[in-house]
């Protein structure tokens, strides 16, 4: 089962990572007409909280969600891939008020004060967060006390 986030990586250096849509890898790849050949075209990632504490980036750690690891994905790639989701994850916290999140995937730390959100993905709310509103397509995870 896919963590949330996933991604996929491929040899052509595409990171296909759409948080906001889904964590599963099966419609990512399918999102981009990739062929599942098993010839290594592209890597399975799963980049999370190992302690499931989503407001803190430094217990993130990035998972190869494959039997064999293609010789392309070097270290200096898992670094690249790792670097590059840790910044797009950083731009999804939210700890002030916001008068409304349009799309996308959003982390609410403690102090986050959402008026409404629409169309997009709360993944997890911590501490005092709170969201008004809730419009369109709109989803929550779960409220969680601050670990």
């Amino acid at each position: 089962m896919c963590k949330t986030f996933s991604a996929i990586y491929t040899q052509q250096r595409e990171l296909v990572f759409q948080p906001a849509y889904t964590d599963s890898h099966k419609d990512l790849i399918a999102s981009r007409g990739f062929s599942d050949n098993g010839r290594g075209a592209f890597v399975r990632l799963e980049y999370y909280p190992v302690n499931g504490n989503f407001a803190d980036l430094n217990t993130y750690e990035l998972s190869v969600d494959e039997r064999a690891i293609p010789e392309w994905f070097t270290t200096a790639e898992r670094s690249h891939v790792e670097h590059t989701l840790r910044d797009r994850i950083r731009a999804m916290f939210v700890d002030t008020k916001r008068p409304c999140l349009l799309g996308g995937c959003w982390i609410l730390n403690d102090g986050a004060n959402v008026e409404r959100c629409v169309g997009g993905r709360i993944t997890c709310m911590f501490g005092s967060s709170q969201v008004g509103e809730m419009r369109d397509s709109s989803r929550a995870g779960k409220k969680r006390a601050r670990k």
